[in-house]
């Protein structure tokens, strides 16, 4: 800017003395005629994961000489597979050149904006498999299996879908929603199982495998056993008798054993009474698929026979005077069970 002071000094180049000089100061403006710019080479961006903001993908190479490169928003989270975002070149020089010829000129701000792609890798969120009840379980029951997955903090949660796998078997597929899916897995089976999850992967997240939970399923007990079959009262003599059993779950087998005692044989389920005394018999049913085994014992007692006595002996010489002791009893005898 320059100043310029006019005098009222001289007409026709003689001095005028009809009039006072009288000064006047006018602003002079000379704008410099711009150089033009005709482009700007914009920076590359630095690969990042995501996650991270823009301030993390470094910007390099570019006209950095003649001005400054800086994101439009440096906070802003880029995902996976974008079409870019906003740099901002501020020229360090406006006046002495012209840039409104260049791509993305901004005469408002004076800068020039233009969209830069950012490489962005997946991330590879957190997994977690839950089972409930989480101690275990029984035979048939059900049970609920949850998967959680983080994201990164400062992303968003992952989406798409789990799928819940026991060994090598899929049990089923589900969609997340807010980073949780849940399977009700019914009717399980007995034993101790190896589950697992597997994250199928989305646009931002990366698939995940390998995240397992060993699972124990244990058997059910059996109602209790009543042995059937053992008559009210036992003698030395009596017939063979049947046991049985009622109570008992699943399919099982019965089986009967002596446990103490050797009044009486057992084969299979029929018992054979050998002499008195006592004995205890123990009735078990076997285990399957569903239930544990379970026993039950009862003791029985076997009481002595009564033999069978004659009742008319014949006495030979028995006279006047003669002890009892001294007479002679024929045909006085006593029969037991088995005849003899």
């Amino acid at each position: 800017d320059y100043q310029l002071k006019v005098f009222n000094e001289e007409v026709n180049g003689e001095n005028c003395t009809d009039y006072a000089s009288t000064p006047e100061n006018i602003a002079l403006k000379i704008n410099p005629k711009p150089i033009p710019v005709s482009t700007v080479n914009f920076p590359t961006a630095s690969s990042i994961t995501y996650g991270a903001t823009l301030a993390d993908a470094q910007l390099s190479g570019g006209t950095a000489d003649s001005g400054s490169f800086a994101w439009e928003d440096g906070t802003t989270v880029p995902t996976v597979g974008n079409s870019g975002y906003t740099v901002v070149f501020t020229p360090n020089d406006v006046i002495n050149y012209d840039y409104s010829g260049v791509s993305g000129w901004d005469s408002t701000t004076k800068t020039v904006r233009r969209v830069v792609a950012v490489p962005v890798s997946k991330a590879t969120p957190d997994m977690a498999l839950q089972a409930s009840p989480s101690e275990g379980s029984l035979v048939g029951e059900r049970v609920t299996l949850t998967a959680v997955l983080t994201g990164v903090s400062a992303g968003g949660s992952p989406t798409g879908s789990v799928v819940f796998k026991k060994g090598d078997t899929i049990l089923g597929t589900v969609p997340l929603s807010n980073g949780k899916a849940s399977y009700l897995w019914k009717d399980v089976p007995y034993g101790q199982h190896k589950l697992s999850v597997e994250y199928t992967g989305d646009t931002n997240y990366e698939e995940k495998k390998g995240n397992f939970l060993n699972y124990e399923v244990g058997k059910k007990n059996q109602s209790p056993l009543t042995i059937t079959g053992v008559p009210k009262k036992l003698v030395y003599g009596d017939a063979d008798f049947t046991l049985g059993a009622k109570g008992g779950n699943g399919s099982g087998a019965l089986s009967y054993t002596l446990e103490s005692g050797d009044g009486i044989s057992i084969k299979g389920n029929k018992v054979s009474i050998l002499k008195a005394g006592t004995a205890v018999i123990k009735v078990t049913k076997a285990a399957d698929d569903t239930y544990n085994e379970t026993s039950e014992v009862i003791r029985i007692t076997i009481d002595k026979a009564e033999p069978v006595i004659q009742k008319s002996p014949s006495i030979n010489g028995a006279k006047a005077g003669k002890t009892l002791q001294e007479l002679s009893l024929e045909k006085l005898k006593a029969y037991g069970v088995d005849g003899k």
